[in-house]
């Protein structure tokens, strides 16, 4: 339970936006595809309308939004099982918590913005006093550190002036290429000939280079570590491999226990000032929650993969819930459960506790299980964890959690 009588509401009704922007793209795809019908200027136009449509919904699903927003309206917030409850002014609303996706905190105009995202991609930014409070409503809502992943984008490459005044010209002499063979292409100026194909091979290549170093990377923070996605990479980075973090400028720089360090800045846009000061607090916050959610079970022992064959430790491990013999511990659900939601325990101890608690915790064991797979930002492992939860875990589905075991 939760209750602020004194809040700032902002809303930001992103969507209302996707619809739109669905449209667009859905129109420009018909008009682009339609050339031979409408002719080669409805063709262009959908060409606009499509990437304005495509590139709205990408970075509408990503991105932090508004951060320093300084208008809202006063009202109050209070959360209790079921529910998140807004008063603004007039209007009442009531936020199921099971629709809440991801929450993260922010400096405000007069003391610290709580944000919290919905299944349908609105986010509500809650003003209240204090650091702690701010903190306080997201555990009640159920999308606290410890709870939940959080998603957002970092910097590129390109944020920086050197590298994106160089990217610049790039793109504009490949801008130029691409005109000279589209307006061929639409029957506006001279023939399509078979060499334009290998320029568009070309400058297909060069997009798909541009796009990698200048669309920001999606990082995703969860109790276990960060992920780093781009279009062609994807980067793990596990908490517990972390030995310090240090402010920058731009953002925070991770040193690893292998002596390399990871530079992670912050996506600065000009209404987006604050920016650095939210990427500080998400990773601060993770690193916080996963060294208060470590372990001292000696049940993690017992819930390894000790050399066995993958389907001989599953059939192991779910025969384990309930043991509480001397050498292995007490296995049962809470033991389980702290083990689980160790994020920096290896990744087999971890599923090898939620198989067990699945098997062993009925329905209240399954629930336990989701709660730690929403709090893991490992794709394969997240993946893992659902389906340990529902009772469907295949081995392939296993493999791949496993894998960075092998690998590193």
């Amino acid at each position: 339970m939760f209750h602020s009588p004194s809040a700032v509401v902002v809303v930001v009704r992103r969507r209302a936006r996707r619809r739109v922007a669905t449209a667009l793209a859905l129109i420009g795809a018909a008009l682009l595809f339609g050339v031979t019908y409408a002719g080669g200027l409805a063709a262009l136009t959908g060409y606009v309308l499509f990437v304005v449509g495509v590139i709205t919904l990408v970075r509408d699903r990503t991105e932090p939004v508004l951060l320093n927003r300084p208008r809202g309206h006063a009202g109050s917030v209070t959360v209790d099982d079921e529910s998140l409850h807004l008063a603004i002014g007039q209007r009442q609303l009531a936020l199921p918590l099971d629709a809440l996706v991801q929450g993260w905190t922010a400096p405000g105009t007069w003391g610290v913005r709580a944000f919290v995202e919905t299944r349908d991609g609105d986010v509500y930014a809650i003003e209240v006093a204090n650091e702690a409070e701010a903190s306080a409503l997201l555990d009640a809502a159920g999308v606290s550190a410890d709870k939940r992943i959080v998603t957002t984008r970092l910097g590129p490459p390109t944020q920086r002036p050197a590298l994106g005044c160089a990217t610049l010209i790039v793109a504009a002499v490949a801008a130029l290429f691409f005109g000279s063979v589209l307006l061929p292409l639409l029957g506006v100026l001279g023939n399509f000939r078979t060499q334009h194909l290998v320029i568009l091979g070309v400058l297909t290549l060069v997009a798909l280079a541009l796009g990698e170093i200048s669309v920001p990377p999606i990082l995703t923070i969860g109790l276990d570590g960060l992920q780093i996605r781009t279009f062609f990479r994807r980067r793990f980075i596990a908490l517990a491999d972390i030995v310090r973090s240090t402010e920058t400028q731009g953002g925070v720089t991770l040193e690893l226990d292998d002596g390399r360090s990871v530079r992670l800045e912050a996506l600065q846009r000009a209404p987006q000032k604050d920016a650095v000061a939210v990427l500080r607090t998400m990773i601060a916050r993770a690193l916080a929650a996963s060294q208060k959610s470590r372990s001292p079970s000696r049940a993690a022992e017992a819930l390894g993969r000790r050399g066995e064959k993958l389907a001989d430790w599953i059939t192991r491990v779910k025969k384990l819930g309930g043991s509480a013999s001397y050498r292995e511990g007490n296995l049962g659900a809470d033991a389980l459960a702290e083990v689980m939601l160790d994020a920096q325990a290896p990744a087999d101890r971890r599923l090898g506790a939620a198989i067990s608690l699945a098997e062993l915790g009925g329905d209240a064991g399954r629930a336990r299980v989701r709660i730690a797979a929403g709090a893991t930002a490992d794709a394969d492992l997240r993946a893992a964890l659902e389906a340990a939860a529902e009772k469907e875990l295949t081995e392939p589905i296993a493999e791949r959690a496993l894998r960075r075991m092998r690998n590193g």
